[in-house]
């Protein structure tokens, strides 16, 4: 277009006014600057606001200085007050808590919104209350930067002649960008700023989609440009291939250009934006955010849907149901009252864990079997003391708790209600109340966060009032089995399978006592392994490999995680409108094929196959995929190690083999492997695919995906931040898919083919015009004519396609998933629509010209009003018959654009002659308007008649269903 307009500022190429190319490019140009300069400015706002916020610098005892965020440089020590945004990537020095700690809010960083623990460096904590924080001799050498928020490694070094040992600094000791502070103040110290935080190299801009009517517009257009050329040619070798040929051909080019429409794009801009602020505004789906304006037509060509379970499918609030002590189960509905007897029994005197060793002596030379009430009793104490929950005052109301997992919170809680209450914590030490009213006291030794590799939890602690020093140790089955005898760890193994049967998510216990002299070995090492310079964290973990040895055996606990609202209903509704569900979850197989049963991913008449510790040889994976290609209504349950050894050596054919069955289930997946899934799938398939989910390890599998939903949950926002749609709940999905979706795909179709045909019918005007008039590269319409015809007589009306919907409401789509699967083959927009759209065209440009020549042999004002008036009205009957309910948008546009047609003809008199304007004149046009338009609809009609739509018969069992209930009622 911009070639175009360059063009007809040159006389030899120019074949209408510039104008009427130059006002529609600079229009959507401008239209386009406005929306991102709108943006830029509010993100320049933004920034400016956020590179200014004030902020005090420590510059020696109470003495603090005011600087900008902008200001800020590595080195600097600054202090960050309540639920102020922390400017830079810090060490703790101090905070304004007792014992140095402090809680922090990660949700804009990792979008998790329960509180997290953090300390201050003991060493500089009581420099700053000594005021000898300017007198210390100290530097912190800290890692090269790196966008994992979950790990760092530094060192502190202080010392004058005397040097003291190093202190390693671990994750625990940082607060990062764009985090907050709960209460309090903080002085931290300055280590990455700017391009090197954390928060600044783990922003990335989303991959930009592009939706696949887009392409297939691109598609169109490419085809309307050789049908451009075609005409062109056609025109030219009428002339014959003479003199400045090049130049004629060049000149009907130009002539004919309105074949691709500029306005296209922005009405097609201005849909999405409709849709999308329907989406956001549907009081059926409350709290939906569209995020991404570009694609919301591609919710109605949805063809398979990733999702995760956590959060997703559940609710991520946890209930305590049962727990394995031993080889005897017992669930919370029956064995409340036994177990809590049972521990009041073993509490009498010593209320600490292991105060039966002295009888039972070490797990090694044991002989005597410990009593069921000592094992009860350390697992809930483990239970009340062994996690990272903090107890809250909510407003009088007891057993409040906020911690970073809902698994532990739901732990801390049976723990209360067996009699254990956790009363306070700290960075150093926790109190207990026990069943006999008595204060335990513990205080915390060293501890070691779960992580993606270890997937277990350490922590030691010292039982005050019996100084005895236990180790706890919690996680996967498979892994704390490692840590115990062998027949423990069948024992363990066979509980959590049992529980997981069950659907309960499992969780294995044991504990280790450590006396006095063999902690003091172990600390002195760990303390050198944690201020070790190089291999710091595979050092620390051999160090602590010493401890999980040996260990005694406490228990499983298992805890269920209910299912969403709706969860089964709105899966049935999804598979029967063809779309497949693949679950993507970090559980155990057993607890996700149970999941799978009681949401409906699984049906009575289909059956579970299971790939799981496959062998990594190909031939043995080949052979088993070939074998589950064979099986029938079949859904595939596969573990992660299987899933990666299936994709190293039969990628292809995996991929192949399971978009063929009725669904997938991957268990002990990563996020890593989720984000892979959705990228495979979209290479070896060409299935449109969405990706749900609603924790931060569902962002890479959301953003691959060619449509991100993100759920906003209890694990907070990052999901739906990331997401091209954000709902709150699982069931939205039906409603979002099904009737937004499909709605937005079929007025996108309609619209586009629309416009397209209202370009196509002028250049077949213009094309025969130039043939009749002597192959004169002239325009049959002025340039006004021409500019109003697309925008001021029929942009609304052709928008009002906007407005149009082919069955009443969601309850039809429901009911008849079909009419959401048929959209899914692009039927609404192919190549059969196209042809039938150009061929309409082509009857009608050619019906109009020659109507024209056969009534009125006058002059070429007259055939200019004449047909530009025929097609006007040609157009407004093409739209109303194209329109499958008629409402209120469509009869007021089409009123307004013929009565504002009318009007002009009397306004512009200058391109209307009205002495020729009568009645034979007016009973002229109607007649070629008929000619056009009546033929073509009628063969519609009948095709319609003879083979009806989906939307058409569902509407006509609807309407037979309100006339049988109108008759019965009244």
């Amino acid at each position: 277009f911009m070639l175009i307009c360059i063009s007809q500022c040159f006389y030899l190429l120019r074949v209408v006014l510039p104008f009427t190319y130059i006002f529609p490019l600079v229009f959507v140009l401008t239209i386009t600057a406005i929306k991102e300069g709108i943006d830029d400015f509010d993100r320049f706002k933004r920034d400016r606001e956020m590179n200014y916020e004030k902020y005090n610098k420590f510059e020696g005892v109470n003495n603090f200085r005011e600087v900008s965020s902008a200001d800020i440089k590595v080195g600097d020590v600054i202090q960050v007050r309540e639920n102020q945004r922390v400017p830079a990537d810090m060490i703790i020095l101090y905070t304004s808590e007792r014992n140095g700690i402090l809680y922090i809010k990660t949700d804009q960083l990792d979008g998790e919104t329960d509180w997290k623990l953090r300390k201050a460096i003991p060493r500089t904590l009581k420099a700053y209350e000594d005021r000898a924080m300017f007198g210390l001799n100290a530097y912190i050498s800290a890692e090269a930067p790196h966008k994992d928020i979950y790990k760092f490694q530094g060192t502190l070094f202080v010392g004058d002649e005397v040097q003291e040992q190093p202190f390693g600094l671990d994750l625990s000791h940082t607060i990062w960008t764009d985090t907050t502070i709960t209460h309090g103040f903080a002085l931290g110290l300055v280590i990455y700023t700017g391009i090197h935080t954390k928060s600044q190299l783990n922003a990335r801009s989303p991959r930009s989609k592009i939706g696949k009517v887009d392409n297939e517009i691109s598609w169109v257009s490419f085809i309307l440009f050789l049908i451009l050329l075609l005409l062109a040619v056609i025109i030219l070798l009428q002339e014959g291939i003479k003199g400045q040929w090049y130049l004629f051909f060049c000149r009907y080019v130009f002539l004919l250009s309105s074949i691709i429409p500029i306005s296209l794009r922005v009405n097609l801009d201005l849909a999405k934006a409709f849709y999308s602020y329907w989406i956001g505004h549907d009081s059926v789906i409350p709290e939906t955010v569209a995020r991404n304006t570009t694609i919301p037509e591609d919710l109605g060509r949805i063809e398979m849907l990733l999702s995760d379970k956590t959060g997703t499918l559940t609710q991520n609030d946890m209930e305590f149901k049962a727990i394995y002590i031993d080889n005897a189960k017992y669930l919370k509905s029956d064995s409340k009252n036994e177990i809590k007897e049972a521990i009041e029994a073993a509490s009498q005197g010593d209320a600490g864990p292991f105060s039966d060793y002295r009888r039972v002596g070490p797990i090694g030379e044991r002989r005597v079997r410990r009593a069921k009430g000592e094992q009860m009793k350390d697992i809930i104490t483990a239970m009340a003391v062994f996690h990272n929950v903090t107890p809250v005052d909510s407003e009088g109301k007891d057993n409040v708790y906020q911690g970073s997992s809902p698994d532990e919170v739901s732990l801390v809680k049976i723990a209360y209600e067996l009699g254990y209450k956790l009363m306070a914590r700290d960075q150093v030490s926790m109190q207990i109340r026990t069943t006999n009213n008595s204060i335990d006291n513990y205080e915390v030794l060293p501890d070691f966060p779960v992580t993606s590799d270890t997937k277990r939890i350490g922590m030691m602690w010292k039982h005050v009032p019996t100084q005895r020093i236990i180790y706890f140790l919690k996680g996967a089955e498979n892994v704390v089995g490692k840590s115990v005898d062998e027949a423990s760890a069948g024992k363990m193994k066979d509980a959590a399978e049992d529980l997981s049967l069950e659907g309960l998510r499992t969780l294995s216990f044991a504990e280790k006592l450590l006396d006095e002299t063999e902690y003091l070995a172990w600390k002195q090492e760990y303390g050198m392994a944690s201020a070790a310079i190089h291999n710091r964290e595979e050092v620390k973990n051999a160090i602590r490999a010493k401890l999980e040895n040996n260990m005694e055996y406490l228990g499983v606990s298992g805890v269920e995680d209910k299912l969403q609202v709706n969860v089964a209903r709105t899966i049935e509704g999804m598979k029967q409108a063809g779309i497949k569900v693949w679950m993507l979850t970090g559980d155990k197989i057993e607890t996700a094929s149970c999941i799978g049963i009681s949401s409906g991913l699984k049906s009575r008449a289909e059956k579970y196959y299971f790939l799981r510790d496959l062998n990594d040889e190909r031939l043995i994976i080949e052979n088993e995929l070939r074998t589950l290609e064979r099986q029938k209504n079949t859904i595939l349950v596969i573990d992660g190690g299987s899933l990666d050894k299936c994709i190293q050596h039969c990628e292809q054919l995996f991929f192949e083999v399971t978009t063929k069955i009725t669904g997938v289930m991957c268990c002990r997946c990563s996020p890593t492997q989720k984000t892979l899934i959705a990228n495979k799938l979209k290479k070896y398939t060409n299935m449109k695919i969405a990706a749900i989910g609603d924790g931060g390890n569902d962002v890479g599998m959301i953003q691959e995906a060619d449509v991100g939903i993100g759920i906003s949950g209890k694990e907070g926002k990052q999901a739906s931040l990331a997401a091209d749609f954000a709902i709150t709940q699982f069931s939205s999905l039906n409603r979002l898919l099904l009737w937004h979706g499909r709605l937005s795909y079929m007025r996108t179709a309609n619209l586009s083919q629309f416009i397209v045909h209202r370009g196509l019918v002028v250049a077949i005007i213009q094309m025969l015009f130039s043939l009749i008039y002597y192959h004169c590269p002239i325009q049959v319409f002025n340039s006004w004519l021409q500019l109003g015809y697309s925008t001021v007589y029929t942009f609304l009306p052709v928008f009002s396609l906007v407005f149009d919907k082919d069955v009443e409401n969601e309850d039809s789509v429901q009911k008849f998933p079909d009419l959401y699967k048929n959209l899914q083959k692009g039927r609404s927009l192919s190549g059969k629509t196209i042809l039938i759209w150009t061929a309409q065209s082509l009857y009608q440009g050619t019906v109009v010209i020659y109507c024209t020549l056969e009534f009125f042999e006058d002059s070429f004002v007259n055939i200019v009003i004449i047909n530009f008036s025929a097609l006007i009205c040609i157009e407004l009957l093409n739209l109303l018959s194209e329109i499958n309910k008629p409402n209120g948008y469509t009869f007021g546009f089409l009123g307004s654009s013929f009565l504002l047609y009318f009007l002009s003809i009397f306004v512009f008199k200058t391109y209307f002659n009205l002495s020729t304007v009568n009645l034979k004149f007016v009973m002229m046009i109607a007649l070629s308007t008929m000619l056009a338009w009546l033929p073509v609809h009628f063969i519609k009609f009948i095709a319609k008649k003879i083979d009806p739509s989906e939307a058409s018969r569902v509407e006509q069992i609807n309407n037979q269903c309100r006339f049988s209930y109108y008759l019965l009622f009244y």
